[in-house]
């Protein structure tokens, strides 16, 4: 929210003022959706489950080695930490991914036949769902959610 708000104020644009009071509604909602509940999924899936974290740190974040090793060591401690505290990875492995892919679904839904939640243009939410499903789909990990 904080870069879409700078760039409308440092350019005086509106990127949603095409849009409805409705369709705003259900772009904030997607956009909310996936960036405070699913992301937590992602990040089970990185940096929690199994040997994920070797993976997250070598072939993602692109590091090897010993440095490789501190990275995993000290970010995955500090990622594990801060999501045990948000909530969603105290609940078991298959509820997790259940949730989340509960979570697509509904914002498939909520899409519905548009091509974007702006209608025939693209608005900020648009954005952060493409990023974060992208990154779901072009991972060298295997996230068991569909």
């Amino acid at each position: 929210d904080c870069c879409v708000d700078f760039v409308e104020k440092k350019f005086s644009v509106n990127m949603e003022e095409h849009m409805s009071s409705s369709d705003r509604a259900i772009a904030h909602l997607a956009k909310r959706t996936i960036e405070e509940h699913t992301y937590w999924g992602i990040i089970y899936n990185r940096w929690i489950e199994g040997d994920n974290l070797k993976t997250t740190v070598s072939e993602i974040i692109n590091m090897s080695g010993f440095a490789g090793w501190m990275v995993g060591k000290i970010a995955g401690r500090a990622v594990r930490q801060q999501a045990w505290q948000q909530g969603l990875v105290r609940h078991p492995h298959d509820e997790i991914y259940l949730r989340c892919t509960r979570d697509l679904r509904a914002i498939d839904d909520l899409l519905g036949n548009r091509d974007f939640f702006g209608g025939d243009r693209p608005c900020p939410s648009d954005a952060a769902v493409f990023g974060m499903t992208a990154n779901l789909l072009w991972s060298p990990l295997v996230l068991l959610c569909a």
